[in-house]
């Protein structure tokens, strides 16, 4: 029993160190990719040259299709400075009606944009949206009062609502756009190849568009 006891504990122990391995691997991995990114190297050739050392196809391409090449940050900078402009706004409101507690998700959303972690871009598009959603709403259930009232009786009413409008609509836009330019989908296809004891084998290629 006491020699089962051992080695179970042996084989747990030899497990958390594999798992523990394997995400200081994918740790190192997601940093090679960062740098050579930063250098302008472009993903085909960056996959390419990562396979010898990781060996993970598929880990590989899942990381650098959520990191977006230097050549697609410089071609969208200017929509990402937009966007983070527009979300600067919206944690101004949001503190000025909420105060310091109503601007936590806020400044996420702003970090995440400062930093290019374009795989939350996904809530940026979806909170605004559904924002737009709830004006939309807004706007058809009190239609009758809203005309009644006219702009003449309430400008600044009008204007502010109309400010949150376009406010929400172009952060909905942009950052739904930025979503698919940043990282573009990869191709994916399958490829015969021989393996080290001159057996052929199908495995699963990569393609990047940059």
């Amino acid at each position: 029993m006491e020699g089962w006891i051992i080695g179970g504990n042996v084989s747990f122990a030899s497990n958390k160190i594999n798992v523990m391995r394997e995400q200081i691997d994918r740790k190192k991995l997601k940093e090679d990719i960062n740098f050579r990114i930063k250098q302008g190297t472009p993903k085909q050739q960056i996959y390419e040259d990562l396979i010898p050392i990781f060996r993970e196809r598929n880990t590989i391409a899942e990381l650098l299709e959520r990191t977006p090449s230097l050549i697609r940050r410089n071609e969208n900078k200017t929509a990402n400075i937009i966007l983070l402009i527009l979300l600067s706004i919206t944690l101004i409101f949001d503190l000025i009606s909420k105060g310091i507690t109503g601007i936590i998700w806020d400044a996420y959303l702003v970090y995440v944009v400062a930093t290019y972690k374009v795989t939350q871009y996904t809530w940026i598009w979806f909170r605004a949206g559904f924002a737009l959603f709830l004006i939309i709403v807004f706007l058809a259930l009190n239609f009758k009062e809203i005309r009644e009232v006219g702009f003449a009786n309430n400008p600044n009413g009008f204007i502010n609502l109309l400010l949150i409008f376009a406010l929400v609509l172009s952060t909905a836009i942009i950052s739904y756009l930025l979503d698919k330019k940043l990282c573009p989908e990869i191709k994916e296809k399958k490829e015969w190849y021989t393996d080290s004891n001159g057996i052929e084998k199908l495995r699963l290629v990569h393609e990047f568009e940059d």
